[in-house]
């Protein structure tokens, strides 16, 4: 004979109540501002309702955990792509990116990790396990580049083509893809 199950205890945030905490991010001198929902101390899991202001970017950085971003209200804009409103955008864990809020709008979004958060951006001199940039070399597939390294190799890229070198402060992957 089994056991009878019981109803489950649920946790539940009116996230129209809460007060918006802030979320210091030192390496950006910035603060960000969420609403704890769910931090599961055994699996590292973490759910937040976050906003990136308008004009915000979260720039080139690396997480240990896949992350994923339900996009509520505005339009999430990352290295690959901009989001609507509806939109789940998921990054896998240990990969290169950036994200943010378009100039017009800000982005409200629901902030989904799979293990415990943290976050490493590239070129913090002051973080050991800062990443740098990786790109595809020319038969070099894989080969890690500073973002220094790569506008350089970008300029170099755009004088052989007789045109202005991109001189933007961090080149989006697309752009790195053109100059490898």
């Amino acid at each position: 004979m089994s056991t009878p199950s019981k109803p489950v205890e649920v946790t539940v945030v009116d996230t129209n109540a809460e007060s918006w905490q802030l979320l210091p991010i030192a390496h950006l001198k910035t603060n960000l501002e969420h609403v704890p929902l769910l931090n599961d101390e055994e699996t590292g899991v973490m759910i937040v309702k976050m906003v990136y202001r308008a004009g915000f970017t979260n720039p080139w950085h690396t997480h240990s955990c896949g992350h994923g971003f339900y996009v509520l209200d505005g339009t999430l804009k990352t290295h690959r792509g901009n989001y609507p409103a509806g939109s789940f955008v998921w990054f896998p864990e240990g990969g290169v990116m950036e994200h943010g809020a378009t100039d017009d709008a800000d982005c409200t979004f629901l902030f989904v990790t799979n293990k415990g958060f943290d976050i490493h951006f590239v070129g913090d001199e002051t973080d050991p396990d800062a990443p740098t940039m990786s790109a595809r070399g020319a038969g070099r597939p894989g080969r890690t580049r500073s973002v220094s390294q790569a506008h350089r190799c970008c300029a170099v890229l755009a004088q052989i083509q007789g045109r202005e070198p991109d001189h933007t402060p961090a080149p989006s992957v697309q752009r790195l893809e053109e100059c490898w």
